[in-house]
C-alpha cells in the first residue's frame, strides 16, 4: 500500500484541487489519503469533511488541537499511515495521474532502492514555470544533493522512517525536508563511503515524468519566509544547529523521534 501524507494549514482555496488529482490516480495497487489539519483557521475543515465522507478513496483525517508546525503534521500522518511506501504532498500542490505508478515501479524493482525521486513543475501566481529534475537515489546521495530534493517528488520507503527516524519538529516551516535528507545522508555515510548516483551508470536512471506540480503563491511558506526576515534567520539557525548536532552525536532515540 501507498500512503499519501498531506499536511494543512489555511489552504481552504487549493486543498480541494490537491484531493482531486489524489483520487486521479491511475496506480492499480491500493492507496490511501491522510489528510493532517494542522488547527487550521479558515474553511479548510469545511473541504476536508466533504471529501472524508463524499471522496472516492479512503481518507483518514487528523486534526490538530492546536498548531503544531509543518514537520510535527508530517509526523502524524506518518504515525497513522498504514503503507510501506510513502508520499509527501503539501495541500497546495498537486500529483500528476501517473504520479504514484511510475515511483512505485522503480521502488518494486529496486528493492536496494529506498528514495526515489520525480520531476516536479513548479506553477507561479505570474505563470511562468519550470521543471524540477528528478533521479533515483541511494540514501548516500541525500548527504551532499539535499538542495536539489523536493519533496513533492519523492517516495520513501516506511524502512526509511524506522531506521532514521521522523522529522524534526523544532523546524515548523521550512528546511524540516532539508534537514532530513542531510540527515540520513550523513548517518549512512558513517558506514559506507559516499557515491554519486550520476558517476555510476547502473545507478544513473532519471524518472522524467513530471509527477508533481508545486505552487508558489502569496500564502505559501516560501512567500511567508521572505515576508518574515527574521523569522527565516531563527529558521536557519535551528538548522544548522540541528545539523552540527547530528554530525557530533549521530541520531539517537535522545535527539530524534522515532516511529518505531
Amino acid at each position: 500500500m501507498i500512503s499519501i501524507i498531506i499536511p494543512c494549514y489555511n489552504y481552504y482555496d487549493y486543498v480541494g484541487a490537491c484531493l482531486q488529482s489524489c483520487e486521479a490516480q491511475d496506480y492499480r495497487g491500493e492507496y490511501e489519503i491522510v489528510v493532517v489539519d494542522d488547527c487550521s483557521t479558515d474553511d479548510s475543515r469545511e473541504v476536508l469533511n466533504w471529501y472524508h465522507y463524499h471522496g472516492n478513496k479512503e481518507y483518514r483525517i487528523i486534526w490538530h488541537s492546536e498548531n503544531k508546525g509543518y514537520s510535527a503534521a508530517k509526523n502524524s500522518g506518518i504515525r497513522l499511515a498504514k503503507g510501506d511506501y510513502i508520499v509527501h504532498l503539501d495541500a497546495d500542490d498537486m500529483l500528476t495521474p501517473w504520479s504514484l505508478s511510475v515511483r512505485a515501479k522503480v521502488l518494486d524493482e529496486n528493492q536496494d532502492i529506498d528514495v526515489v525521486h520525480g520531476c516536479a513543475k513548479i506553477l507561479r501566481d505570474d505563470n511562468c514555470d519550470n521543471c524540477m529534475d528528478g533521479a533515483l537515489f541511494q540514501i548516500d546521495t541525500l548527504r551532499t544533493h539535499p538542495s536539489y530534493i523536493h519533496a513533492q517528488g519523492v517516495m520513501l520507503r516506511r524502512r526509511v522512517f524506522e531506521k532514521y527516524g521522523l522529522y524534526y519538529e523544532p523546524l515548523r516551516r521550512g528546511k524540516g525536508d532539508k534537514e532530513y535528507w542531510q540527515r540520513i545522508g550523513i548517518y549512512k555515510s558513517c558506514n559506507k563511503p559516499y557515491k554519486n548516483w550520476q558517476k555510476d551508470p547502473a545507478k544513473d536512471k532519471k524518472i522524467k515524468d513530471i509527477v508533481a506540480f508545486y505552487r508558489i503563491h502569496g500564502k505559501g511558506m516560501k512567500a511567508q519566509r521572505r515576508g518574515d526576515a527574521k523569522r527565516g534567520r531563527d529558521i536557519q539557525d535551528i538548522f544548522d544547529r540541528r545539523i552540527r548536532q547530528i554530525r557530533r552525536e549521530g541520531i539517537t532515540k535522545e535527539n530524534t523521534a522515532f516511529l518505531v
